[in-house]
């Protein structure tokens, strides 16, 4: 048998060389492709915490946006202002954006995500912008919400522990 095997090296050694070749460039080109996943879910994840960041400066940098992180925040008193509702929107649509590349594997959502997502939809302003705006966002993202609210969306958020 032993020798039955290196009969047919000694013949076909080249297609056996090219075989091993292929299937050894299959498996690198199979870690490059591993290896550019992780730096890119990495990259993603480090834009997107710039951009948090930069929206939440908005906050801090224009006195008249405190109101929307106040608990106690009067509606009825001071209906919501223009700059609150389109800062609460843009906070929206990147939350989705985040949601979103989690659900196309390409970021991990931590998982306090719906934790931070509950505390921030309870203040009042956050609340009511979310309520008036919800029919118009993609339905996946609103049950995500929606879940998060009622404190189940933990269960459903991907470990985040490690970028893999």
């Amino acid at each position: 048998m032993v020798v039955g095997v290196f009969e047919w090296l000694r013949t076909n050694w080249f297609q056996a060389l090219q075989s091993l070749s292929i299937a050894g460039g299959l498996f690198f080109a199979a870690l490059a492709i591993r290896r550019d996943g992780k730096i890119r879910r990495v990259t993603n994840y480090l834009t997107l915490v710039k951009e948090h960041r930069e929206l939440w400066l908005e906050i801090y940098r224009c006195p008249e946006l405190h109101r929307i992180v106040d608990a106690d925040a009067d509606l009825i008193a001071q209906p919501i202002s223009v700059g609150e509702d389109r800062l609460v929107n843009l906070l929206l649509v990147h939350l989705n954006t985040y949601w979103e590349l989690n659900r196309q594997r390409s970021i991990l959502m931590p998982r306090t995500m719906a934790d931070d997502t509950r505390a921030f939809l309870s203040l009042p302003i956050p609340r009511s912008v979310w309520r008036r705006t919800r029919e118009y966002r993609d339905p996946a993202f609103v049950a995500f919400v929606e879940k998060a609210l009622l404190g189940k969306g933990r269960q459903n958020a991907r470990k985040a522990t490690t970028i893999s």
